[in-house]
């Protein structure tokens, strides 16, 4: 890598690192095409919430458990369903509306939304909202100044 001065990427730096995160965005998005997020459902939610509390099982007792679980939604009454059918409603919107925010920041804690939607679909969401991300970027003014150190109406002359 070239060196950078004062710690600041020269314009070379800048358009090559964002041409290849754009080339690792496209091969992340071929990855990720063949796991869609299918449509949520109230035995989706039932299912995920019962098999949370009993931890990590081998695949013999996961049949198991789920062959106990369906028996147990089959005797669950209508009213019990439906506090996990608007749970699954919710989990949908809260997705929709993901899916148009940009990525958040590594560190930072997640929102509430991104809490309600799951680490599974958080991953399989990720990508749409990195294109927001890169969308952001590319329409920032800031990309249209100059860089050099002696110009003042560069982003860094004024600083220095």
């Amino acid at each position: 890598m070239a060196p950078a001065v004062f710690g600041l990427l020269i314009p070379y730096q800048v358009a090559a690192r964002q041409k290849r995160d754009k080339r690792m965005a496209v091969q992340h998005e071929a990855e990720l095409a063949s796991s869609k997020l299918r449509r949520l459902s109230a035995w989706n939610v039932f299912q995920r919430q019962q098999l949370s509390d009993m931890g990590s099982l081998n695949p013999e007792e996961y049949k198991q458990a789920v062959a106990s679980l369906s028996e147990d939604w089959n005797a669950l009454p209508y009213e019990d369903k439906s506090a996990y059918e608007i749970q699954a409603q919710f989990e949908e919107l809260a997705r929709c509306e993901l899916k148009g925010l940009p990525l958040g920041v590594k560190g930072e804690p997640k929102t509430q939304l991104e809490e309600s939607v799951g680490t599974s679909a958080l991953k399989k969401l990720s990508m749409g909202r990195l294109r927001h991300n890169f969308s952001n970027l590319d329409s920032d003014p800031l990309w249209s100044k100059p860089a050099q150190l002696g110009e003042s109406c560069s982003p860094v002359g004024g600083w220095l």
